[in-house]
């Protein structure tokens, strides 16, 4: 695309995952998948490139872990705005852990890859301003995410309706977790679920090996995409638990 007089590239990429995630569509069965992510997005820069193009963005459907692994074997590329794990990247708004925005990992050529992820469900909008020297190399990366919803005035009766039913709930939420020694359970990390949709990650680890404490089964499974935040260091409480697994 071509915006204020200057050639912007574009390339997508979702994960190799797709056909077992998706439910059936037409021609499907058509389509081939590969996961070496890199070696086809820096294909796809290099033709961008001998095209003149000095501004890459890629847009990812694959994950926040991914797109950092991938980031660091690309050339060309400046920034990917990502989703897939849902990760609300930001520095005003830490729902999420404590995540930056953008992050920034080094590329196969040590420059700069920005990524941004702003969440899931339309919650928040993400913005980035980027300024770029005459060879196309980023100087300047800064942006946030924006809470939408900051911009819509609540009826106060139905503010007041919900801010007297929500407060038994929030005080149970501020509950720390007992185990069963009636000791508070305290996380001495801080356990993320960002890698949990792509393989072996810590707090699935937790999950599973509760799980088989609980009912005594010799083997526990749990779905990675079912772990839905992470649990911060420190006192674990009941609205942690749930939003791990609501």
């Amino acid at each position: 695309v071509e915006v204020g007089g200057q050639k912007i590239g574009l390339i997508g990429l979702v994960t190799a995952e797709t056909p077992e995630i998706t439910i059936n569509f037409p021609g499907k069965e058509k389509l081939q998948w590969r996961d070496d992510y890199a070696a086809i997005v820096n294909a796809e820069a290099q033709k961008l490139s001998s095209e003149g193009v000095n501004k890459i963005i890629l847009l990812t459907h694959i994950g926040l872990g991914v797109d950092e692994s991938v980031a660091a074997q690309l050339q060309n590329v400046d920034v990917i705005v990502g989703g897939h794990s849902h990760t609300l990247l930001s520095d005003t708004y830490k729902d999420a852990g404590a995540h930056i925005y953008p992050e920034s990992v080094e590329d196969a050529d040590g420059n700069p890859v920005y990524i941004v992820q702003a969440g899931d469900r339309t919650q928040y909008l993400g913005r980035l301003d980027l300024q770029f020297d005459a060879d196309g190399k980023v100087t300047r990366a800064r942006g946030d995410t924006i809470l939408l919803s900051r911009y819509i005035t609540p009826d106060p009766a139905v503010q007041t309706m919900l801010d007297e039913l929500a407060q038994p709930i929030n005080e149970l939420k501020q509950t720390p977790v007992s185990g069963n020694d009636g000791q508070t359970v305290i996380s001495q990390v801080m356990l993320s679920n960002k890698d949990c949709r792509i393989g072996e990650c810590a707090i699935g680890n937790l999950i599973s090996d509760a799980l088989r404490a609980e009912t005594g089964a010799q083997i526990a499974i749990m779905n990675g995409g079912g772990i839905r935040a992470d649990i911060n260091e420190g006192p674990v409480t009941i609205g942690e638990v749930l939003a791990v697994l609501p």
